[in-house]
């Protein structure tokens, strides 16, 4: 099948999952269990050399936010992201991987593990390991993973299309749910009821697909066939997630596209082989987009009754009658209150933190109530002390100083800005709930090579020209060539 089918099928395939799926949530669970045993069983025949292990923990990103939409009707547990994605990872690092690729995973592993001997495991090691340490070791072990993983593009689409599929789904149910909007009553508050399910959760899936979507279309490659297929998806998930009246997971996405847009953007002033021209002029569309989704923005305000607009400027009920005082923490809602508390378990334990799992409980005693961190890096510094505080330092440094060397491809290093910058700042409000916002902040960690650099590895060494045109799915025993003035070999494709 040509790609545009594969994408079309795809697309079609999630929507029709969604309608039966509502009706019976049996079939979700069904779904997954076929998907990810294929992935397996699949990547034990071929020791994963086709990455389907990867693609299947891509496929659990959104899928999770799906299952726990339908946790009672399809039995799938709530950590089924977690319980799923790292045995995939595991599994992927047991077929062999040099020492020297897992070194950073390893030291970020070593930064979270000591304060861990600080933890009451007598109370409920679930609670201490699932809700509280496994985020963080899921990004330690997708970096470990991904770090210097030679991954084709074509490879990388599949990913990408892996992470958007079941939003598809998501967006399905959530309408079938809901289906008139005028119906729904519009506060100053996360809104379940457009969302369908909890709202912030929701609205990160849908900022985690736009960004997915948005890296697709700067490579050239549609996720679901088309262009405009994925523009309309694109547009359906913002305004599904605009009236969820989350904040955090469309603003994470809206930073994430413009910083991918900024690596692409200094790499072209720098003369770093953008690839070819019909693919550079997507660039060009790019003022023309934006005002589109500003124009989405301003019709969805509208039909809340102007409520949108006054959840993003952060006001509250109280605030608009004069009762409550405006100020960070109400506009944060109260998570800058969290984040001080945190900073005051860092200052009476400060090398090893209170252990994963120990803040909410000792919360009380720090002047708030018994709530888990919303913020990871708060979260690191209270629970992990001062090796928290590096793991900080390190998942900020380590992604800057890839993004910024140009020996790597541009496309990876526009991949790793958009999610790396996605992960962080949804680490800033959800801390580490969900598996996509630490699964992906290890993807762009891979050396993605665009397929003219195989084509000319395929021509310099004869011997590995038969398995490399294999991969790409070409015949021609004497590929054609770009012109040597045309290098793309650092091309966004």
């Amino acid at each position: 099948m040509s790609e545009k089918t594969i994408g079309i099928t795809l697309l079609v395939s999630h929507i029709a999952l969604g309608m039966v799926g509502f009706v019976f949530p049996i079939v979700i669970a069904i779904w997954l269990g076929c998907v990810i045993g294929f992935c397996v069983l699949y990547s034990i025949r071929d020791r994963n050399q086709a990455g389907l292990l990867h693609i299947g923990a891509a496929y659990l990103c959104s899928y999770e936010v799906v299952a726990r939409f339908f946790v009672k009707g399809s039995h799938l547990p709530w950590e089924v992201g977690k319980y799923l994605g790292i045995p995939l990872l595991l599994m992927g690092l047991a077929f062999g991987r040099k020492l020297t690729t897992l070194v950073p995973g390893l030291i970020l592993l070593a930064l979270i593990t000591p304060s861990l001997m600080r933890s009451d495991f007598s109370r409920d090691i679930r609670d201490t390991l699932v809700f509280n340490w496994s985020g963080v070791f899921v990004l330690a072990l997708s970096v470990m993973y991904f770090h210097r993983r030679v991954i084709m593009e074509k490879n990388i689409v599949w990913v990408l299309g892996a992470i958007a599929a079941p939003a598809v789904t998501l967006a399905v149910c959530s309408t079938i749910k809901a289906p008139d909007i005028d119906s729904i009553e519009f506060g100053l508050e996360a809104n379940r009821a457009a969302s369908g399910f909890g709202a912030n959760q929701v609205a990160t899936v849908y900022g985690v697909v736009i960004v997915a979507l948005s890296v697709a279309f700067f490579m050239g490659k549609p996720l679901f066939g088309f262009a405009t297929v994925d523009f309309f998806a694109m547009v359906v998930l913002f305004f599904r997630g605009l009236i969820s009246f989350s904040r955090g997971g469309l603003i994470s996405a809206v930073i994430a596209v413009a910083g991918a847009l900024a690596v692409i953007l200094w790499a072209y002033s720098r003369h770093q082989n953008m690839g070819q021209t019909t693919r550079i002029r997507r660039l060009l569309l790019v003022p023309i987009i934006v005002p589109v989704f500003g124009l989405i923005f301003v019709l969805s305000d509208q039909l809340t009754g102007g409520m949108l607009m006054l959840r993003y400027q952060g006001e509250t009920g109280g605030t608009l009658s004069g009762d409550r005082e405006k100020t960070i923490a109400v506009v944060t809602s109260g998570r800058t209150d969290i984040v001080w508390s945190d900073l005051l378990m860092w200052r009476d334990y400060p090398i090893l933190g209170i252990g994963p799992g120990e803040s909410a409980r000792m919360r009380p005693h720090y002047g708030y109530r018994n709530v888990a961190p919303h913020t990871e890096f708060s979260r690191l510094v209270a629970e992990h002390g001062l090796l928290g505080f590096v793991f900080c330092c390190a998942i900020i440094i380590m992604p800057i100083m890839i993004v910024m060397n140009p020996a790597y491809p541009v496309v990876g290093r526009a991949l790793l800005a958009a999610f790396g910058l996605f992960s962080l700042t949804v680490m800033t409000h959800s801390a580490t709930r969900l598996f996509c916002s630490t699964f992906v902040f290890g993807v762009g960690w891979a050396i993605i090579v665009p397929k003219d650099v195989l084509l000319r590895l395929a021509v310099n060494h004869p011997v590995l020209r038969k398995r490399i045109l294999k991969r790409l799915g070409l015949a021609s025993p004497e590929p054609i060539l770009p012109h040597p003035a045309d290098d793309h070999s650092a091309e966004v494709a």
